[in-house]
């Protein structure tokens, strides 16, 4: 799984490192680490989001990761 596809993922709590790919967990207790949402892992606390909360941040990553690479 990857964690842009889980309910625990929160891409608000620091939107300049969301835009860099990392996202805080809200199951994960160590309030200064961030986790790659692209990442595949394995996670026993994993919680498919909705198909509509899925297009909407696989949208919102792949067009904050083409501005990047747009702005290099």
């Amino acid at each position: 799984m990857k964690c842009i596809l889980c309910k625990h993922l929160n891409l608000q709590a620091d939107v300049p490192m969301a835009k860099l790919g990392l996202g805080k967990c809200r199951v994960d207790s160590q309030r200064a680490h961030s986790v790659s949402f692209r990442f595949e892992r394995v996670c026993n606390d994993f919680e498919q989001v909705g198909e509509q909360v899925t297009v909407e941040r696989v949208t919102w990553s792949e067009n904050n990761l083409l501005a990047r690479q747009l702005r290099s």
